[in-house]
């Protein structure tokens, strides 16, 4: 009996040994595809599956002239964009579907890049190119940076 404990004990241990490794590697890759995307755009942002913005992004809120109180986190991207066919194309980019290619099975984009219009407080539109990387969340959800 005591040696079935220690050993159930051992599993528990290593499951959790491996459960932080892997959350390590996790948030260390998030980290690096944030740090690269930071040197080529003016804001990151991470949406979650639901293409909503995970956390404020004073860049973001900055660049779209939001006032100090205002918070982004929470809102959906396609908010800030004033052209239908822009709201369409990041659907179509960042959907909950996968993409089939002209040959073979069907495919996931993971990552690429698009021309939008952006709309900030002032009513102005902004051109941008929005650049997009996909990946699971630690929960294993699907979320962009």
């Amino acid at each position: 009996v005591l040696v079935l404990a220690v050993e159930r004990q051992h599993r528990e241990l290593l499951r959790e040994a491996q459960s932080k490794l892997e959350i390590k590697r996790f948030t260390g890759e998030r980290v690096a595809m944030t740090d690269l995307l930071t040197l080529v755009c003016d804001a990151v942002v991470e949406l979650d599956d639901e293409m909503k913005i995970t956390e404020h992004s004073p860049k973001l809120a900055t660049m779209l002239l939001l006032d100090n109180s205002s918070c982004i986190a929470g809102m959906q991207l396609h908010h800030f964009m004033p052209i239908e066919g822009d709201r369409e194309r990041l659907e179509a980019h960042l959907g909950d579907h996968e993409l089939a290619a002209d040959t073979g099975p069907p495919i996931l984009s993971l990552s690429g890049a698009f021309h939008a219009t952006m709309r900030d407080s002032m009513s102005s539109r902004l051109q941008v190119e929005i650049f997009f990387v996909r990946f699971l969340s630690i929960s294993g959800r699907r979320h962009h940076l």
